[in-house]
């Protein structure tokens, strides 16, 4: 898990990860709750890097509804259409 220093800077933690309760993961070791962690933009982030973080509240994250994933079917196959006869 990256992990944000006072400096802004960029550090690996190794964490232990536990269940997942109402979407969240739980870490079960690594962290002790007060460090800011890195969510978004990790396939950029490097250890040491420099960023300019875009502080969320949690409970602001958890309170919103969660957005809407289309779906989408295949068309239904017709009786008409069906070669197996």
């Amino acid at each position: 898990m990256y992990v944000v220093n006072d400096e802004s800077l960029v550090t690996l933690r190794n964490v232990t990860i536990g269940r997942l309760i109402d979407g969240l993961r739980v870490i079960r070791s690594g962290i002790d709750g007060s460090e800011e962690i890195v969510v978004n933009g990790l396939q950029r982030v490097r250890p040491g890097a420099p960023i300019t973080p875009h502080r969320v509240d949690l409970e602001q994250v958890t309170a919103a509804p969660a957005p809407a994933v289309p779906v989408m079917h295949a068309p239904a196959k017709s009786a008409a259409s069906d070669d197996s006869r």
